[in-house]
């Protein structure tokens, strides 16, 4: 397993940046690689929620499947994701922070059998990468919020 995280700090309240989180229209407009973003409500509530979302890589789409496994509304959204050959685990905490909110990205890796004493060799080079993912993704999120409070 590969864990890593990130934070940014996003103007506005909780509330107004759980929307650009929890909503799967504006998730498309935030996240830059993601081309579809489906979602079936498990009974009315949140967790449980299934999603198939598809991301566009160059010439490459992914299609990916998941599960809304935490939430506490305008405080966490917890998702575990199939992707390929490995399980991702993805946490989104905010906390406020004066006129501000922190949102904290947190993602577990976890690889499948076949693939994980070659992964360990090569963890920091992931963790890199996925990092700088988490860094370009939240820095779009903020500006999604920004612009829409600044309307």
């Amino acid at each position: 397993m590969i864990c890593t995280g990130e934070d940014v700090e996003i103007a506005g309240t909780p509330a107004e940046v759980f929307l650009w989180l929890d909503d799967p229209q504006r998730v498309l407009q935030w996240v830059p690689q993601m081309i579809a973003n489906a979602h079936q409500e498990a009974a009315g509530q949140r967790i449980g929620t299934r999603f198939h979302q598809r991301f566009q890589y160059k010439n490459r789409v992914v299609a990916t499947s998941g599960e809304i496994v935490a939430f506490r509304q305008d405080q966490l959204l917890g998702m575990q994701i199939d992707q390929g050959g490995m399980r991702v685990r993805v946490d989104y905490r905010l906390e406020p922070a004066g006129d501000q909110t922190v949102v904290r990205q947190d993602v577990q890796l976890h690889f499948r059998p076949l693939l994980r004493i070659p992964t360990r060799m090569v963890a920091p080079l992931i963790r890199w990468i996925a990092r700088k993912r988490i860094r370009h993704n939240l820095g779009h999120l903020k500006r999604a919020v920004e612009q829409a409070n600044a309307v």
